[in-house]
């Protein structure tokens, strides 16, 4: 992408797991801000793989290759030219979305939009494609411990409400996303990570680091929704042995989160 499609309205996201407060943040708190606007990003290919998109069974295309081994390359150029198509066409798409921006309103400085990861299945970014088609991004990632997202998924059945479920796509997907910051720190400065948690309990010092981090403003206005919340449950009150369950499978990944 080149420095003049780069020019304009900025693009950051607010990336989340279901039931983590992402869109409390996003449309009661960020979408305050009178520079800011605030939406979703929707395009599938930020979320599906070439994988997804080829819906290939790799046990299947292990064993043709083994009989067929001029069938390797083949399918090599196939995944190749599907990574390049979906980069293109994300790189088109948020190109496309600054410029109706840029058309449509002088009054905004910001686009950010709303990535969630998934509900009621949980599904994991593409970063690499993502940062790749848009590479001038800005990436908050707020993260609530299992625990606390546990009712929601029961309440609405969601993963069939079994904690083991639950627990493993939670650490599925917050270490994916910690693995890859890990492995490009250049990166460091286009991400920042909060905590479900400490935002409930000081609110303004998030919202001033978020925006500190965006290079934004912070705008008293922003704490006025403060009380409202999205969702039908906020309470960490579940069973012992559910709150057991997933303590046992995620506690690794959440002490890499700062949670004990």
């Amino acid at each position: 992408m080149s420095a003049r499609e780069l020019a304009g309205v900025k693009l950051a996201a607010v990336l989340w797991w279901p039931h983590s407060g992402g869109r409390w943040l996003c449309r009661s708190l960020i979408s305050a801000h009178p520079r800011v606007y605030q939406t979703v990003f929707a395009h599938p290919w930020v979320f599906f793989t070439s994988d997804d998109v080829l819906d290939l069974d790799n046990t299947t295309q292990v064993h043709k290759t083994r009989s067929l081994p001029d069938l390797a390359p083949h399918l090599r150029a196939l995944i190749s030219s599907t990574n390049e198509g979906r980069r293109a066409g994300l790189m088109e798409y948020f190109g496309a979305a600054r410029r109706a921006f840029d058309a449509t309103t002088q009054s905004f400085d910001w686009v950010i939009g709303e990535l969630c990861m998934g509900t009621p299945v949980p599904r994991i970014p593409d970063l690499q494609v993502l940062f790749e088609s848009c590479p001038d991004l800005m990436l908050v990632h707020l993260v609530r411990s299992p625990v606390g997202c546990f009712p929601s998924f029961a309440n609405r059945f969601e993963l069939c409400a079994d904690p083991a479920r639950v627990a493993g796509s939670w650490v599925a997907s917050m270490a994916a996303v910690r693995c890859f910051f890990e492995r490009h720190p250049k990166l460091a400065s286009q991400h920042h990570t909060v905590k479900y948690e400490d935002l409930v309990s000081n609110p303004r010092q998030e919202l001033e680091e978020i925006f500190r981090f965006l290079g934004i403003d912070f705008s008293d206005s922003m704490t006025l929704k403060v009380e409202e919340r999205w969702g039908r449950r906020s309470s960490d009150d579940i069973d012992a042995d559910d709150r057991a369950t997933i303590l046992d499978i995620a506690s690794p990944e959440m002490k890499n989160y700062g949670y004990e």
